[in-house]
Parts: structure tokens; C-alpha cells; sequence
């Protein structure tokens, strides 16, 4: 069950200082309107640098891995968004590259409860939307097409072999 005045951070290597925790909480505690929210600080060697802060079924993934994706993200995007020569997009790339601004993005994480036959049902995002794109921790990615009381349904763009009840 989860704590509702309870937000975690996990990190890796370096634990937060005393007033970057107090600056994490308290920007925790406006966002979701929680005067009384509390941060469990956490090591946890698979976060692999950086830091993960969640709180209910929002996560805010400021890990390396998670810097790395929003990089790669951008790369692609600008890669299916340019009509143009592969010395040009090199280009482009680099520009990108350079000037590239991490997010303090939150995201809903929700959990698998059932895969099969090329579908997931998923609980805890309860802002997903039809033909949302979700992407499941081994990467495969999906689009909402069922949304319930209960969990979405999501239509997987792949196998569904990485996908375990309970994946990410």
C-alpha cells in the first residue's frame, strides 16, 4: 500500500545534501498540494547515478539512464522531424546536442497486472488518455486504446516476451 504523505529518493552514489532534500520536499509538497509530505532518502545501487524521486504513481527520473533516454529521445524527434541530408542532420544532431536542456519531467508509472496476445492492462495511470503512447520499462512500446475504472488497456507496438505482470 502506498504511503500518501510519503515521496521516495532513491540514488545511487552521493546521497542529497541536507537542504537539496528540504528543496526536493518542499517542491514535492506544492506540486501535489501534500503540506505533510514526508521523503524516505533511499540508497539503491541499481539507479546507477543520479537520482529517482517518486511519490504515488508520479516519477521523477533524474538518473543517468533517465537523462540518457531524454537525449535520445530528442535525437530521434529531431531525426523524424528534419527532411534532410545526412551531413545536415549531423549537423543538426550536435546543434540539439549542445544546447540540449533536461526536464524536471514527472511521469505516471503504472504496473503490468496482465500481457498477452499483444495487450497489456495497466493500473496506477490515471491520466491516460486514448492513443497515448506509454513505453514499458524494456522498451517496448504501446498506445492506450481501452481506458477503465479499474486499469487501460494498451496495445503493444512488439513482442510482448519483456513484459512480466508487475513490469514497469
Amino acid at each position: 500500500m502506498i504511503n500518501e504523505n510519503k515521496a521516495k529518493l532513491r540514488y545511487s552514489s552521493v546521497p542529497p545534501l541536507d537542504h537539496q532534500a528540504e528543496q526536493i520536499k518542499k517542491a514535492l509538497a506544492k506540486k501535489f498540494n501534500n503540506p505533510n509530505l514526508e521523503l524516505e532518502i533511499v540508497h539503491d545501487p541499481k539507479v546507477g547515478g543520479g537520482f529517482i524521486v517518486s511519490y504515488g504513481n508520479f516519477e521523477y527520473d533524474w538518473s543517468d539512464e533517465g537523462r540518457t533516454r531524454q537525449l535520445k529521445e530528442l535525437i530521434e524527434l529531431t531525426k523524424k522531424r528534419q527532411n534532410t541530408s545526412a551531413e545536415n542532420l549531423v549537423s543538426i544532431i550536435r546543434d540539439r546536442v549542445n544546447n540540449f536542456d533536461l526536464k524536471a519531467e514527472g511521469k505516471e508509472v503504472g504496473r503490468t497486472i496482465w500481457v498477452g496476445d499483444g495487450i497489456a492492462n495497466v493500473v496506477g495511470i490515471d491520466h491516460a488518455f486514448y492513443g497515448e503512447i506509454v513505453r514499458f520499462e524494456d522498451g517496448t512500446k504501446g498506445m492506450v486504446q481501452d481506458i477503465r475504472d479499474d486499469h487501460i488497456g494498451v496495445i503493444l507496438f512488439g513482442g510482448d516476451e519483456g513484459i512480466r505482470q508487475g513490469s514497469r
